[in-house]
């Protein structure tokens, strides 16, 4: 009896356009979940700039050259972060540490030695990060490690669990500043 309504439920014409509606509703909802997780992750970037913009502020410094650090950082990872192995990790980190060091260390030359006011002394860095970057990148291309995309995507229902940490991290930041 039960396969029988079940049969009758399933493709009686009165009741395939009530499941056809039904279906789409849970696709739409489903594509809503993706959607949202992806653009979760997307902010990722601009929530980690916004925290060292935050930092440097909140410190009495100011620096304008943080985005295309970033910006040099993901074309410098595009070369040395093939893979998830532990020697491109380690090899990723240390350049881009050394990039970072390096960036800082040409504007405080720029604003300490040379006293140039620390708002000109970083935009002219960025214009030098952001060609440094255009010249070794001049054409989209070089593959940043495939797998990262599912460690990032990792989620708790539709929210990334890196959404989740970088979301902790600022408010411990603000706890701590």
């Amino acid at each position: 009896a039960h396969a029988a309504a079940a049969f009758d439920l399933m493709f009686h014409p009165d009741h395939q356009a009530d499941l056809v509606t039904f279906d789409q509703r849970e696709a739409r909802a489903c594509e809503l979940g993706r959607d949202l997780s992806s653009w979760l992750i997307l902010t990722l970037p601009l929530a980690l700039v916004a925290l060292a913009q935050q930092y440097n502020l909140i410190s009495g410094l100011f620096d304008i050259s943080i985005g295309s650090v970033m910006s040099l950082t993901v074309v410098l990872l595009s070369f040395t972060l093939p893979d998830l192995a532990p020697g491109s990790i380690v090899k990723s980190a240390a350049v881009c540490v050394v990039a970072a060091l390096a960036v800082g260390g040409f504007n405080a030359l720029l604003i300490e030695a040379l006293n140039v006011t620390p708002i000109v002394a970083t935009v002219a860095s960025l214009g030098v990060v952001q060609g440094i970057a255009i010249w070794l990148r001049p054409e989209y291309g070089g593959i940043i490690a495939g797998d990262l995309y599912g460690i990032f995507a990792k989620s708790v229902g539709f929210i990334p669990i890196s959404f989740i940490m970088v979301a902790v991290l600022a408010i411990a930041l603000e706890w701590w500043l």
